[in-house]
């Protein structure tokens, strides 16, 4: 049901170090006040300060921890799959599998030392005789027309040209990997890796050890060396051999294993991280491909049996024009720095030229980057490069004295960073954006601080006694920062222990004292986004599955507030049900609950020429804009 394997008064809050967003108070302040009277651009009303934002009197706001994790959800083997191998050789023995995108074609490896390329439905095969016990087929560069084969015995990996048929050279990988006959290298794929010199990093899986072997090869910097660099090797399941076959999700960032006696698929994190594992339901299974429109294939080593399974096509039906229109709103109301406002009376005109308010425009921006792969919108890019430059520069404002709160930045803001920097590497950006979030994190926090087995807690616990007169909003607002956290955590393993601690400490509250209050008070203030944000960040983190309960009784009492015309509000005082909604949607996709599609339809039958305005006040909120289309665009639409 899960995805297992893409969160942000004025004066106390700043010496809480706490940076939410606006209130009412934020209305009819001049633009000399927007920049003199808020700190360090801290905006409307604010908290989360490695927080998150409130949209004042509307509910609060968000963002992911893993933006692009959605993925394509999980793996249904019913209905059974078709066999497309029926025109492959008598005897043929697919041992290995790959999905080449560019070309949209399969590829395989056989036994008997045969390359194999053919369409989908098994048509259009082409055959070449490379020799060798092949086991395993992979793509580096989907540009180039070199491919990667696997070779069990001598162990090592062959490049090999697709256009020209030939072997063009060989990869000796017996230093370090050595198996008998039968149970050496038996899987093999490439893992990208844009600050690689090379691309990324072979893995190749060892059947007879169940150990996984990861290496260097000199594939873009030289087109002659051999030179194989070892770069570790570990164990994915302690005690369980025969792994056969490896595929590399990279929306997820998973690797998935193969275990042919045990016949099951396994899902990792790149850090060894078990996320989860399907039984499959056939024998002799050593291939394993997902492709980028979520259609699977499963190669069976014997009776040439190529496994189809059809993508389980539970997408979203979207309308792209809506998307397109709330997409295009947002990148016109951006300020000339990169910034974002909070809301404004649509009849006035916009004022670009002044900045606008830290803790909201990181949440404002998130919805761009998932809205960007499913619409053409060529400003987008230009839009996140602006509020990248912004924050670029509170980062360094921050790096000046990482102790002083007035300077931290709300957590969307961070969510954000590490976001734009997995599509848009830049070297120099990402260390500084690393090493300011650590120092933030090593600072911890003297007066709320209280485990020094984590870096965490402070901030949790300062969120906590910061929203203790509002205390509907609490979960909401931690969930942003452990989304914060997730999103850094993917961006370098130095915060990975951060983010489980996080995900602990969320689930915790949540679990003893959020829901015990909104059991007793369903109409709690704010609960309704407090119901939805924690289930979104712990439904979509890779422990998932050690929150299924919690993640079970969060669903339940938010579908208990979906309206017919797929509006979601516990109707609380002050309750913002748009800014409600879209935190339910991104909830719903999260779980893939089937409430998803009538909650995507009412906000889309929202937007309008100045994107989601209140009718009764003319405002304009442009974070719930942000939250509205990042709840829109995520996930697997059609």
């Amino acid at each position: 049901m899960f995805i297992s394997i893409h969160y942000r008064i004025v004066f106390l809050i700043f010496l809480l170090g706490i940076t939410f967003g606006c209130d009412s108070s934020c209305n009819g302040e001049s633009d000399s006040q927007k920049t003199t009277e808020e700190v360090v651009d801290t905006g409307p009303d604010d908290e989360n300060d490695f927080s998150g934002t409130d949209a004042g009197n509307e509910a609060p706001s968000i963002g992911q921890a893993d933006s692009q994790a959605f993925g394509c959800g999980d793996f249904v083997f019913d209905p059974p799959p078709i066999d497309i191998g029926g025109n492959l050789a008598s005897g043929y023995e697919p041992s290995g599998a790959d999905w080449h995108e560019t070309l949209n074609k399969i590829l395989l490896v056989s036994d008997e030392g045969v390359v194999s390329m053919m369409s989908a439905d098994g048509s259009g095969l082409a055959n070449w005789n490379v020799g060798g016990d092949l086991e395993g087929i992979t793509v580096a560069d989907e540009t180039s027309d070199f491919i990667y084969l696997g070779v069990e015995n001598p162990d090592g990996i062959k490049e090999f040209n697709f256009v020209t048929g030939q072997v063009t050279r060989s990869f000796n990988l017996t230093p370090w990997m050595q198996g008998a006959s039968n149970a050496g290298l038996e899987a093999l794929i490439f893992v990208p890796d844009d600050f690689d010199p090379e691309g990324g990093l072979f893995y190749a899986g060892h059947q007879g050890e169940g150990s996984i072997y990861v290496f260097k090869l000199p594939i873009k910097t030289s087109s002659s060396s051999t030179v194989v660099e070892f770069v570790k090797k570990w164990v994915p399941v302690p005690g369980r051999t025969d792994l056969a076959g490896l595929d590399y999700e990279e929306s997820t960032g998973l690797l998935y294993a193969i275990y042919d006696s045990a016949n099951k698929l396994s899902a990792f994190k790149l850090d060894g991280t078990l996320v989860q594992e399907w039984a499959l339901p056939h024998n002799d299974q050593e291939g394993f491909v997902r492709s980028k429109s979520c259609d699977f294939i499963v190669a069976q080593d014997t009776g040439k049996k190529v496994w189809f399974y059809e993508r389980n096509d539970n997408r979203i039906t979207a309308s792209l024009d809506q998307l397109t229109r709330l997409s295009n709103r947002l990148s016109q109301i951006q300020n000339d720095d990169g910034s974002f406002d909070w809301q404004q009376d649509i009849n006035l005109p916009l004022t670009p030229q002044i900045t606008g308010f830290q803790n909201v425009t990181g949440i404002t921006a998130l919805g761009f980057f998932d809205a960007d792969l499913w619409i053409d919108a060529p400003l987008l890019q230009g839009t996140l490069d602006a509020t990248a430059s912004y924050l670029d520069g509170l980062i360094t404002a921050f790096l000046v004295n990482p102790a002083d709160v007035s300077k931290n930045l709300s957590c969307p803001n961070w969510t954000f960073l590490a976001w734009y920097l997995e599509i848009n590497p830049t070297p120099a950006l990402q260390d500084k954006v690393i090493n300011a979030f650590g120092q933030l994190l090593d600072v911890r926090d003297p007066v709320f601080g209280n485990d020094p087995g984590m870096r965490v807690d402070g901030i949790i616990n300062r969120i906590i006694q910061a929203r203790v007169a509002l205390p509907g909003i609490i979960p909401w607002d931690l969930s942003l920062c452990v989304e914060a956290v997730g999103a850094m955590a993917n961006l370098s393993e130095n915060f990975s222990s951060d983010y489980g601690n996080a995900l602990s400490l969320l689930s915790t509250y949540t679990q003893n004292t959020f829901l015990p209050q909104y059991d007793a008070d369903p109409t709690l203030e704010s609960g309704d986004i407090s119901l939805a944000m924690p289930l979104f960040v712990m439904a979509t983190s890779p422990q998932a599955p050690s929150f299924e309960a919690l993640i079970e009784d969060l669903l339940a009492h938010l579908k208990e507030l979906v309206a017919p015309s797929g509006q979601v509000t516990n109707s609380s005082a002050n309750d913002n049900a748009y800014q409600a909604t879209a935190y339910a949607l991104l909830a719903f996709k999260g779980t893939r609950d089937e409430s998803a599609q009538n909650v995507q339809t009412y906000l889309e039958s929202l937007i309008g020429e100045f994107g989601v305005v209140d009718p009764a006040t003319n405002l304009e909120t442009y974070e719930v804009d942000g939250e509205i289309l990042r709840a829109l665009s995520y996930g697997d639409l059609k």
